[in-house]
Order: C-alpha cells, then sequence, then structure tokens
C-alpha cells in the first residue's frame, strides 16, 4: 500500500517537477508547411488549369461533347499526388508540343486520356 502511494503522489508531483517538452513540430513550422502545401496545390491546380484551357484542349472536350464543370469539379477533388503528377504531366506535354515533338492529333488524345483519368479518379 506504501509503494502504491509513493507511486502515485510521484506520479502527481513528476509532471510539476519536470521541465516542459517541446512539441516535435513548432506551431510556426507546422503552419508554414500547410501554407507550402496549399500554394503548392493551387500553383499545381492552375497549371492543369491552363493546360485543359488550351485551344486544343477546349477542342478536345467540345468533341468528346463532355461537361467543363464536371471536369473543373474534378480537378478540385483530386488528391495532392494526383494533381501533382498531372500538372507536371501536362507541362510536359506542352513543352513536347511546343518543340514540336507532338502533333495536335496526339494531344488531342492525350488531352482526352488525361480528362479520363481525372474523371476515373474522382469516380473511384
Amino acid at each position: 500500500m506504501k509503494i502504491a502511494a509513493g507511486v502515485l503522489s510521484l506520479a502527481l508531483v513528476a509532471p510539476a517537477v519536470m521541465p516542459a517538452q517541446d512539441h516535435v513540430v513548432s506551431p510556426s513550422e507546422l503552419r508554414k508547411d500547410v501554407h507550402e502545401a496549399s500554394k503548392s496545390r493551387q500553383e499545381n491546380a492552375s497549371r492543369l488549369r491552363r493546360f485543359l484551357g488550351s485551344d486544343t484542349a477546349r477542342n478536345a472536350v467540345g468533341a468528346a461533347k463532355l461537361d467543363a464543370g464536371r471536369i473543373e469539379r474534378a480537378i478540385a477533388a483530386l488528391s495532392d499526388e494526383e494533381l501533382a503528377r498531372l500538372a507536371s504531366k501536362s507541362q510536359q506535354l506542352e513543352n513536347d508540343f511546343a518543340a514540336g515533338r507532338l502533333t495536335s492529333s496526339q494531344i488531342t488524345y492525350i488531352i482526352l486520356g488525361a480528362i479520363l483519368i481525372i474523371i476515373v479518379a474522382i469516380v473511384a
């Protein structure tokens, strides 16, 4: 009984005597990380929207009779990883098209594929 009382009193006194521990991540670091992640997501979404807003992409969306509003909602619902991957691919496609490595027809099919991936990612 004396041992239990000693352990209990030690448990009550020890937290007051022991120095406070710092958090593993400070609130300012956490805010900074959240801000950077948000900024990165915005940049990726803008890059993908700019790509899908190109004349070639708009023509592909129109030819496929797809709803641009649904595509926009799908982009907003993508995970950060999916959005980053598609934004990176769209940048690569723009560079390849500008360099003449892709024809307009090829880019149209790729755009339709990218839109399909966006929609499937949301439905799944």
